[in-house]
């Protein structure tokens, strides 16, 4: 009987090893797929477990959009965990690249929504500096694309007389 227990034991660490390396291994952009299944099973410790390696300490997303979705499900899962800390900081991330982001109160659960209204207006002031350096980043690439259509119409021009 002990023998068997033990067996049972070993295959039991090597399943949990083996699914270990496949999570740590997996790709980025199915692990977020996985993570936004337990958030909607309501498992919000295995949503955060999935998402922390995913965005700390460095991005692991392919695109900016998929970093702002796994911000805004890690940090809606700090606010049912109750580790508002945790949760502001999310949206805090969120804020940083898109200072006009909105919850859909329709969607997303009140206490969540009223949480992200208030770090908007407790950084209110760093959010107004946000908005000025991406506009000054939108202006700035609009004067240097300008050039090269000036050109492009140029090239057209001389080419088709």
């Amino acid at each position: 009987m002990k023998v068997g227990a033990l067996l049972l034991a070993l295959l039991l660490a090597l399943l949990l090893g083996l699914s270990a390396r496949v999570a740590r291994g997996a790709d980025p952009d199915d692990q977020l797929e996985q993570a936004a299944l337990a958030y909607a099973r309501g498992d919000y410790r295995q949503t955060i477990s999935l998402l922390r390696p995913l965005l700390y300490p460095t991005i692991q997303l392919s695109d900016e959009d998929k970093a702002l979705r796994a911000h805004k499900l890690l940090g809606i899962s700090y606010v049912f965990e109750k580790e508002l800390s945790a949760a502001r900081n999310e949206f805090m991330a969120i804020l940083g690249t898109r200072p006009d982001f909105e919850l859909d109160p329709l969607v997303e659960p009140v206490s969540a929504v009223e949480l992200f209204e208030q770090v908007k207006r407790d950084n209110a002031e760093k959010l107004a500096e946000v908005r000025r350096r991406i506009e000054e980043e939108q202006r700035r690439r609009g004067e240097l694309q300008r050039p090269r259509v000036r050109e492009t119409v140029v090239i057209e021009r001389t080419t088709t007389e």
